[in-house]
């Protein structure tokens, strides 16, 4: 599509533009995203920025990057370590540059294996009290919260099972500018915040 036309229709995510060649994907209740992504075409490659909660939303946007873009995905950005935006790392071809600060990579090297082990501790138990959360939520905006929330975990269930944590593979600590032949993008870090970095 090289970024003209209609928006293509997702499961996981809602598409806008943003700006030509940069897109925001901002997550749907009933969908397994769970946080803001964005995509970039930079040209000669496409990065997205945050590879979403679950690998099948992240499999959903890296099929939607590439049709909307000129240019393959070749560079994923981790924002920070939270499994929101590193769960679907895996879906990404080998050949894929995973990016994040240094201190996120170490994070995530040090967070991963227990955030895989807290979930599938807690799996059954938690499934039961997000269903009692959605069918007794009374204020829309919590029954919204809850469904959403509800779907989010049945898509981790979903993939468990085969779940695989996967480093970002090149690092950086202040800042990173990528130059592309359309536009370029620029990585800054301020330090703590959200998160740790």
């Amino acid at each position: 599509m090289s970024g003209q036309g209609t928006v293509p229709s997702t499961q996981h995510f809602q598409l806008q533009t943003i700006a030509d060649g940069v897109w925001v994907a901002q997550p749907k209740v009933d969908g397994g995203a769970a946080c803001n992504a964005g995509i970039i075409d930079l040209g000669e490659q496409t990065l997205i920025f945050d590879a979403f909660l679950t690998p099948q939303a992240a499999a959903e946007l890296l099929t939607v990057a590439e049709e909307i873009s000129s240019s393959p995905v070749k560079l994923v950005v981790n924002s920070h370590h939270h499994l929101d935006h590193i769960g679907g790392n895996q879906i990404f071809p080998e050949t894929t540059t995973i990016l994040s600060t240094s201190a996120t990579r170490a994070l995530i090297a040090q967070q991963a294996a227990q955030q895989l082990a807290a979930l599938q501790e807690q799996e059954a138990q938690r499934l039961a009290e997000l269903e009692k959360q959605a069918a007794t939520a009374r204020k829309s905006a919590e029954k919204q919260d809850a469904q959403q929330a509800l779907a989010q975990w049945r898509f981790l269930q979903e993939a468990l099972p085969n779940w695989q944590f996967r480093l970002p593979t090149t690092t950086f600590d202040q800042r990173l500018v990528l130059y592309g032949r359309q536009r370029q993008a620029e990585l800054i870090t301020y330090g703590g915040g959200h998160s740790q970095s």
